[in-house]
């Protein structure tokens, strides 16, 4: 086989390499020479003991989704997410310290932290030892759950700012607090993208894989205007600020936190427990024993079991005038309707039935939120809707 090669020496005065050497090389390089190099080549690759130099594996010492993620999960100019966030080979866990503590109690039934109002809990920040060293740190923010109100920054009340002393006054607005000595508070008033919200960054030590993270709520979801479902957001960042890990921790931060837990935890109970009815009335059943029926409507000799009717939400307008002692009760009393209310919602099997009970849900938060009291201990309002 053999590769034609003509170079015409004709004009070789406007060659483009002459005086360079490059033309005389190229006169010389002819079909045979090429003919020579190709069969030598196939030889090579023909032999199955010939292989090519490895490659330096510096050139792969990160992997794919590590490389992609330094654009991908930059936060810088965003909203902060609330999902959580696992990268394969980047094994970053948080956990509370226990499920209870003093002014502190986890639900495993609603799948989150009660917390009272300036009180502190411990939170175990572990990274895989392998990744420690390259300068990590995690951040602690404050986030409110719920799509709607992703936008909108969480912090501090008028109120309970203005019990902070001139110690505090840089940090003011700031929900979550830190008690680990090197802890750094960032964010700015009214911030909303991800880099401008206030929040608690914490370094990584350098020879440890995990550090605990103490943290102090000094402000209630009641004080949120209308964002009442908030989580603890805990993201993994590396020197240059991108994310590598996020952990969230559904929180309400509140006055009596036992029985808003107990309070959430009925009204799932109740939603999540199959519909159980009676049968007919004796009065209103059919007398079948003449025809071979036990008295449960049961054929003789089988069990009498009673067949469950399914409960038909009937939606009847009326209006209730109620005259009450104190301001107290007649928020509680609204408290209450808006958690059976929030229960038949659900519980509605058409979307023309649900918009009708969300329009006397929306009238009755309306009257509540007309009811200020302070200092109030009435936070049993359900969370579900």
């Amino acid at each position: 086989m053999s590769f034609p090669c003509e170079i015409d020496d004709t004009n070789a005065e406007e060659d483009l390499f002459a005086g360079s050497g490059y033309s005389q090389q190229l006169r010389d390089f002819d079909s045979e020479t090429i003919e020579h190099n190709a069969l030598a080549l196939a030889a090579q690759v023909n032999d199955d003991s010939f292989s090519l130099a490895p490659m330096s594996q510096e050139l792969f010492a990160e992997p794919d989704s590590m490389l992609q993620l330094r654009c991908s999960q930059d936060p810088t100019g965003k909203y902060p997410l609330v999902e959580e966030l696992s990268i394969s080979g980047v094994d970053f866990s948080v956990e509370l310290s226990g499920t209870e503590g003093s002014g502190w109690v986890y639900s495993n039934i609603a799948k989150k932290l009660f917390v009272k109002i300036d009180s502190f809990c411990s939170f175990s920040a572990n990274l895989s030892p392998k990744l420690i060293g390259q300068g990590w740190h995690v951040r602690a923010m404050l986030l409110s759950t719920v799509p709607d109100s992703y936008h909108e920054p969480i912090q501090r009340c008028p109120n309970h700012r203005a019990k902070d002393d001139e110690k505090h006054k840089d940090i003011t607005m700031h929900v979550i607090r830190c008690a680990n000595e090197h802890s750094r508070y960032v964010g700015k008033d009214g911030g909303t993208l991800f880099e401008e919200r206030c929040a608690v960054l914490l370094p990584m030590e350098k020879d440890n894989h995990n550090v605990m993270i103490t943290v102090q709520f000094v402000c209630q979801n009641t004080c949120f205007k209308q964002i009442r479902k908030t989580g603890i957001v805990f993201t993994l960042e590396d020197a240059i600020g991108c994310v590598w890990g996020r952990r969230v921790f559904a929180v309400k931060i509140c006055t009596n936190f036992r029985r808003d837990m107990l309070n959430e935890e009925k009204v799932l109970r109740h939603v999540n427990a199959p519909n159980i009815f009676t049968a007919q009335t004796s009065a209103n059943r059919p007398r079948n024993r003449a025809r071979g029926f036990g008295k449960h409507g049961a054929r003789n000799g089988s069990a009498g079991a009673i067949v469950p009717k399914r409960e038909r939400l009937e939606i009847e307008s009326c209006t209730v005038s109620l005259e009450m002692p104190s301001m107290r009760m007649a928020k509680r009393v609204n408290d209450y309707a808006i958690g059976m209310i929030s229960a038949s919602v659900l519980r509605a099997t058409s979307d023309e039935q649900k918009a009708k009970l969300m329009g006397y849900l929306d009238k009755i938060r309306q009257d509540s939120r007309s009811l200020f009291i302070g200092n109030s201990q009435c936070s049993i309002e359900s969370d579900i809707l």
